[in-house]
C-alpha cells in the first residue's frame, strides 16, 4: 500500500510540474506544497483539489498559484479495455488544463483533440473540447474557439461531482472516463480569484 501511495505522489508531482510548465517551462512546484500534498493523499488520489505554489528555476516562489486535482479513471483503445488511467486537472492562468497518464504512469502523447461530454450531479449533460496544446502533452479544456469553457468552470464551482467521458476526435475507439470530486475547488478558486 505504501509503495502504491508513494508512486501516486510522484505521479502527482510530475503531472503538476507538467501542467505548470505548459505556461512557463522554468516554473516548478514548491517543495512545501509537495509535502502538504503528500499528507492529503487518500485512496490513490489527492484530496480532491489542492493549491500549489509555483516556483521559478531558482526555487523562489513566483507568487503564482495553481489549483490541481488528480483523479483515477479508465481508458479504452485498440490495445486495451478499461485500463487504469490518471487525469490531472489544473487551473492556472485562467486556463483549465488536462494531463492524461495511461496505465497510471505513461503520459499520453499525440496531437488529437477530444470531445468531452460531462454530467453534473443533477444529471445535466454538457459538451466541450480538449484542445491539444503542443506543449508537454497537455490539453486545455475550452470551447470551440479555444477559450476557457465557462460552463465547465461553473460546473466545477457548483456541482459536487462531475462525470466525464472523452472521445478522441479522430479515432472514436479511444475513450477516457473519470469522475471529478469537486470538493475544495470552489473554496480554492474563491481564495485565489475573489
Amino acid at each position: 500500500m505504501f509503495k502504491i501511495l508513494k508512486i501516486n505522489i510522484i505521479i502527482l508531482v510530475l503531472i503538476s510540474c507538467t501542467l505548470i510548465s505548459c505556461s512557463d517551462r522554468k516554473n516548478n512546484i514548491s517543495t512545501t506544497e509537495v509535502k502538504e500534498t503528500e499528507s492529503n493523499v487518500q485512496n490513490n488520489v489527492i484530496t480532491p483539489f489542492s493549491i500549489l505554489d509555483i516556483e521559478d528555476a531558482f526555487g523562489d516562489k513566483t507568487g503564482k498559484k495553481m489549483i490541481a486535482g488528480l483523479f483515477k479513471g479508465k481508458f479504452t483503445n485498440s490495445a486495451t479495455n478499461n485500463s487504469v488511467c490518471y487525469f490531472n486537472i489544473g487551473f492556472v492562468d485562467q486556463q483549465l488544463r488536462l494531463a492524461i497518464f495511461e496505465y497510471g504512469k505513461y503520459q499520453k502523447t499525440g496531437t488529437n483533440n477530444f470531445r468531452i461530454e460531462y454530467k453534473d450531479d443533477e444529471g445535466n449533460k454538457y459538451e466541450t473540447y480538449g484542445h491539444y496544446t503542443n506543449l508537454n502533452n497537455i490539453w486545455t479544456i475550452g470551447d470551440s474557439n479555444y477559450r476557457l469553457d465557462q460552463v465547465f468552470l461553473r460546473t466545477l464551482l457548483t456541482s459536487k461531482n462531475i462525470k466525464v467521458h472523452m472521445v478522441n476526435d479522430r479515432t472514436l475507439y479511444e475513450t477516457y472516463s473519470f469522475e471529478i470530486d469537486t470538493k475544495n475547488f470552489k473554496e480554492h478558486y474563491d481564495t485565489l480569484y475573489k
